[in-house]
């Protein structure tokens, strides 16, 4: 197939969103292979500029996608995944990510080549009808509505429904909510490994300390279950919050969040900046009660500085004997879990805490995650 270097755009909007065109930098010869990635330009441009090369995540994915199609021998334009301007251009392979602007991604589409869906999550009905659930049980609760503080408001139906493929983020239950879908691909997360990590000590105080941290939405993430579930527990229970506090989520638990002596809320604290690690040093677990993910970057982190993870299953982080699922994201069956975790003694916890990070410095790796694109994306194009 003869491509077009150029990306062409017709009826330029007055203020385009930048587009990244040929890009090579793992390019090792010349090749006439090219793919079109929607996903994110803001972080390939800063490796085009030499800045610092971020915590993975979003931002690290944005990056390695491009980096692995140019070590399998693809010229790769890159676009933003709400970039709604035309697109010219003929792929041997499109990935691309949310329903925004597959109007035009779906223009693309050819008998020679693969669209490719990027899901950072779960199948969208299946994240809204959550969010929902959680909303109902908060009302259930405390006899008050709380909005939907994650819909997707966009359709992504006709995106994954014309996908030769879509690969999800998370593990095989993840994938497992695109059921009805053909070729569907888990591919867990990522986190860059740690140079000096902190030392884990033996635990003499007898507390036990918990470490929420997470992107928006106080809802979603499971927030208003955690500090429901810790107005239950004993004190020796410590809880350390770093995350961005909704206004309306702050009116409603304003007592709990600033009154309460084992809840400390920290706001937002950049990953592996002092305040971070000031943050955790007394952290012996992670805590997410998520209705819905793909492989959250917070967990991910977490498993990497040794903290053992309490998850719900909708987290979508296998543990592997390494932490605790919940079987149900009751407040109760909360409790009843961390109140077992109570009768651990010292030393199993800090033995429980290096294999944890020894296990994840295995499993959840940039290597890994490039490993397993490579993979799928071999598989779909064969």
């Amino acid at each position: 197939m003869i491509l077009k270097r150029l990306l062409r755009l017709k009826n330029r909007p007055r203020n385009p969103q930048k587009r990244i065109i040929g890009y090579n930098q793992y390019l090792k010869s010349n090749y006439d292979k090219r793919v079109l990635v929607s996903y994110l330009v803001p972080p390939v441009l800063d490796e085009l500029e030499s800045r610092p090369t971020p915590l993975f995540s979003n931002n690290g994915a944005g990056r390695t996608i491009p980096k692995v199609l140019n070590q399998l021998g693809y010229v790769v334009d890159v676009i933003n995944w709400d970039d709604t301007g035309p697109i010219e251009g003929e792929y041997d392979i499109v990935i691309y990510h949310g329903g925004k602007n597959f109007a035009n991604i779906e223009k693309l589409k050819s008998a020679d080549n693969k669209l490719v869906y990027y899901s950072t999550g779960s199948y969208w009905k299946y994240h809204n009808s959550q969010e929902e659930r959680r909303a109902e049980y908060f009302k259930q609760r405390h006899n008050m509505e709380y909005k939907l503080d994650r819909k997707i408001a966009d359709s992504e139906e006709l995106a994954n429904k014309n996908a030769d493929a879509i690969i999800v983020l998370g593990n095989r239950d993840a994938a497992k909510t695109y059921s009805g879908f053909k070729d569907v691909y888990n591919l867990e997360g990522a986190s860059m490994s740690i140079k000096n990590p902190r030392k884990i000590l033996e635990t003499k105080s007898g507390k036990l300390g918990f470490l929420f941290m997470a992107g928006p939405g106080n809802l979603h993430k499971g927030l208003d279950i955690i500090l429901d579930a810790w107005q239950k527990l004993p004190n020796n229970f410590e809880l350390h919050i770093i995350t961005y506090l909704d206004g309306e989520f702050t009116s409603i638990y304003k007592d709990v969040l600033y009154n309460t002596p084992n809840i400390h809320t920290h706001g937002y604290v950049l990953q592996r900046s002092s305040e971070y690690y000031e943050a955790i040093k007394d952290c012996q677990f992670s805590i997410l009660m998520s209705c819905s993910e793909g492989s959250p970057g917070s967990a991910i982190e977490s498993l990497h500085q040794g903290l053992i993870p309490v998850l719900s299953k909708e987290s979508h982080v296998d543990v592997d004997g390494h932490g605790y699922t919940l079987k149900d994201d009751r407040v109760e069956t909360l409790v009843d879990l961390l109140n077992t975790i109570n009768k651990l003694t010292s030393r199993e916890i800090k033995s429980k805490q290096e294999k944890t990070r020894l296990w994840a410095e295995k499993k959840f790796t940039i290597k890994h995650y490039e490993d397993r694109l490579k993979e799928i994306i071999e598989e779909v194009t064969k």
